[in-house]
């Protein structure tokens, strides 16, 4: 069987960089990638946490954890705003 997405869904779209499908969609875990499409999707309107949270059904604390990955692995900054 082939898929094709629908048209449709690209009505608004934005960008997933490249280097995160090649080097981490085995690696980070649903949650991970749940919250790191979220950011995406949300950036630059100042994503906030407590949003994330409620659309994900998720606590602030597993929020934190699963983003950690990402900063871990320099894709997102940390508070600090460095990257890793």
């Amino acid at each position: 069987m082939s898929y094709s997405v629908n048209p449709a869904a690209f009505r608004s779209i934005f960008a997933v960089p490249s280097d995160i499908v090649d080097k981490h969609i085995r690696l980070a875990n649903g949650h991970q990638l749940k919250v790191l499409l979220w950011i995406l999707r949300n950036t630059p309107d100042n994503p906030d946490l407590n949003e994330m949270c409620k659309a994900l059904k998720i606590t602030k604390d597993d929020a934190t954890d699963y983003l950690q990955y990402w900063v871990e692995n320099g894709i997102l900054s940390g508070n600090d705003n460095t990257y890793a």
